[in-house]
């Protein structure tokens, strides 16, 4: 005969009751003993405080003893939790509970108090079940704290709160118990938490209790920083506008050149006792930006982090010297604008030095000379060579020091001897337009300005470009926008305070909003971003995209297109693709000279290498457009050209959206790539509302398309 089996209550240690009833009974057998010996065995018993202890004021406790009737309402709660968890019917137990009592804010408190899990506070708890209706049961019934509350109270909230580990749980206790409102008397218990290097609770408990003034940087902000846990802390700084140049004052301290940030947060590290740091995840780049976002966050001047400011300036003049000597791509205009240009920013003499050192290790003895006068230099802080080289050339030197302040309104920047940097003829592409044959005009003025738009907005097509000053701390600025057509280049100076915001916008609007217009372009994504800030009406919808034409992204296309050579093909630049002066020696047998592409476009006047640059940029690309349209017509029908031009241009509409070059990203103040755009191949319907643009005018209508032909 069998045994029968009892069903006996399971014992739990206090505070390790579930709340999932199928555990509460366990059925035992004949083998009890065996299973409640091994069960003991494996069980690791766990201390669980009793919360109320130390909980109120001076260190007293809370009572939270339950009334009979109070007991008995929270015998019906855990009832109905274990059937009905959260829901209506639990929700609607704790309204009928608050509403039934005389103070429901000591009574919401000892009602979570003798809750399970009131320890280890979870979202899918009774204990936070019961807080979180109590918080709504306050909004709803708009209920007044004064009446119930007083400070004993709110230090017992505070202390739940903060025991609770869950920080939405905390912002809801201060929000009741409306903590902020004696904020003061929690100044103490923080800084306890302070003292036990919990630095992240102390600042979130701060900054729900707003007690932004009550503390100082070196409190838990910098510790927060140094644990890489900057995060943290930038919700209470947001509010605690007098710590914000302190914080970035001290973060660009630890920036010193001749020491690493190790040893200058040393002393801060030992005279606050702080533990628990990563200050080898700081690394100097990584500070830097840290610093420079945290500037631009709080909109603090440059001046507040000196040393911020002079690495990057270093970093700035190295790039310019790698380009100069390693890439070789500037020209001497170009290089040395760009030179005075950062240099000039600071008064540091060792920055000055770092220059001519750079040009005597890439053995240019006179450009280091060239420096070394114009910034009066003194001769005993040159290296040795330089200052031989003063001296025996002292003449020599003086003569080529001229026009030492590099004015770009010298008068002399149009003579012959200002012209030694020309493209030479025989090795780069030249513009075929003459700049004293009013074939290049410079937009700087209303009346320019529209006698250009009306010019422009009677063209089929029309090619574009832009330049912005390339070096930036923050993002790039338009500085110069190219419009070019079969015969006129217009440069229209963005910088002009005499072209206002409503001019732009007609710009927008008539042209670049265009549908009838036929945009062409080379890798615009760029240049199209810089044109939203710049003309508030500008659009950018997907219909809007399909009167643009990206000549990179054509050239891709075209490679793949069986039977298809440009006149000068090399195999070698169709497979690095990218640049256009790559496309250009495709088409012209010839490279564009780029060495003014980086160069200071925010001088006024411009050099007449960056006009002929600049002009050069926008005209090639109808000129690369004809050439191209010639090759195709030479394999195909005229009409084939057409079609072909339209079917890219629906399949590519979405590839030229501003809205993907932001999800793309461009780099944090660095001169935006552009990038190769890889078409994609797949085969899309025309739709039928196809974007009609006017044609060339020509005596023979039937030869008319809706694509613009090639210039003659």
């Amino acid at each position: 005969m069998s045994r029968q089996k009892k069903l006996i209550p399971q014992r739990c240690p206090a505070g390790m009751e579930s709340d999932d009833d199928s555990d509460e009974y366990t059925y035992f057998g004949s083998s009890m003993q065996n299973n409640i010996k091994k069960t003991t065995e494996n069980l690791k018993m766990k201390i669980v405080p009793d919360i109320t202890q130390n909980a109120a004021l001076n260190g007293s406790s809370f009572d939270a003893s339950l009334t009979s009737d109070a007991a008995q309402w929270l015998q019906r709660l855990r009832e109905t939790w274990l059937a009905y968890k959260k829901g209506v019917i639990t929700s609607n137990l704790l309204k009928q509970f608050f509403l039934s009592r005389a103070n429901p804010f000591v009574d919401a408190l000892k009602l979570y108090a003798n809750c399970q899990n009131a320890n280890t506070v979870k979202s899918n708890t009774l204990a936070y079940i019961v807080i979180e209706e109590f918080h709504r049961f306050k909004h709803e019934n708009q209920l007044v704290g004064a009446p119930f509350l007083n400070p004993n109270l709110k230090m017992v909230a505070f202390s739940f709160g903060r025991q609770s580990n869950h920080p939405t749980f905390f912002k809801m206790m201060a929000s009741i118990f409306e903590l902020s409102r004696e904020k003061d008397m929690f100044v103490d218990k923080i800084r306890e938490i302070i003292a036990e290097h919990n630095y992240k609770d102390a600042c979130q408990f701060a900054h729900d209790l707003e007690l932004h003034d009550a503390f100082t940087i070196f409190d838990f902000v910098f510790p927060l920083v140094l644990q890489d846990k900057i995060n943290s802390a930038e919700p209470f700084l947001e509010q605690a506008k007098s710590l914000q140049i302190p914080l970035v004052e001290l973060l660009d301290s630890l920036l010193d050149r001749h020491s690493s940030i190790m040893n200058c947060a040393d002393p801060y590290i030992a005279k606050y006792g702080y533990r628990d740091l990563c200050v080898y995840r700081l690394q100097p780049k990584t500070l830097s930006k840290l610093i420079k976002r945290l500037v631009k966050q709080y909109n603090i001047s440059d001046d507040a982090i000196p040393n911020v400011a002079k690495g990057t300036i270093r970093g700035q003049l190295q790039f310019l010297i790698r380009k100069n000597y390693g890439e070789k791509s500037l020209s001497k205009d170009s290089w040395r604008e760009m030179v005075l240009q950062i240099v000039q920013k600071t008064a540091e003499l060792n920055l000055k030095l770092e220059l001519i050192d750079g040009c005597l290790f890439n053995n240019d003895m006179n450009e280091a000379a060239y420096w070394a006068k114009y910034f009066n230099v003194p001769i005993s802080e040159l290296p040795l060579v330089v200052q031989e080289h003063i001296k025996e050339n002292r003449d020599s030197v003086q003569r080529k020091s001229c026009n030492k302040k590099c004015d770009q309104n010298d008068n002399k920047r149009n003579s012959p001897k200002r012209n030694e940097n020309r493209s030479d003829p025989n090795r780069y592409y030249q513009l075929k337009l003459s700049p004293s044959a009013n074939f290049i005009s410079y937009v700087d003025r209303r009346g320019s300005f529209d006698e250009m738009l009306g010019y422009l907005s009677r063209q089929p097509l029309v090619a574009f470009d832009a330049e912005w000053n390339p070096i930036k701390t923050t993002f790039n600025e338009l500085a110069l926008i190219q419009c070019a057509t079969t015969d006129r280049i217009f440069l229209i100076d963005v910088t002009s305070s005499d072209i206002t915001i409503d001019c732009w916008n007609k710009l927008a609007t008539n042209i670049f909003n265009n549908l009838e217009i036929l945009k062409l372009a080379f890798s615009p994504l760029a240049d199209l971003k810089l044109f939203q800030r710049l003309m508030p009406a500008f659009s950018v919808s997907v219909q809007m995209m399909q009167s643009y034409l990206d000549l990179q992204a054509l050239w891709q296309k075209l490679i793949q297109t069986p039977n298809f050579k440009f006149p000068y093909e090399d195999d070698e630049k169709l497979e690095t693709g990218g640049a256009l002066s790559n496309l250009v020696q495709l088409c012209f047998g010839k490279p564009l000279d780029k060495s003014n592409q980086f160069s200071n476009w925010n001088n006024r006047p411009l050099r007449e290498e960056q006009i002929i640059y600049a002009a050069l940029d926008a005209f090639v690309l109808i000129e690369v457009y004809d050439v191209i349209r010639a090759q195709y017509m030479s394999m195909k029908n005229l009409d084939d050209f057409d079609e072909f031009v339209h079917s890219f241009l629906i399949e590519n509409k979405n590839k030229i959206s501003v809205n993907k070059r932001n999800q793309q990203g461009a780099g944090n103040g660095a001169i935006p790539t552009k990038s190769q755009m890889r078409s994609n191949n797949k085969n899309h319907e025309p739709p039928k509302n196809r974007p009609h643009y006017r044609s060339h005018r020509d005596d023979d209508a039937s030869k008319q398309s809706f694509y613009p032909k090639p210039s003659n």
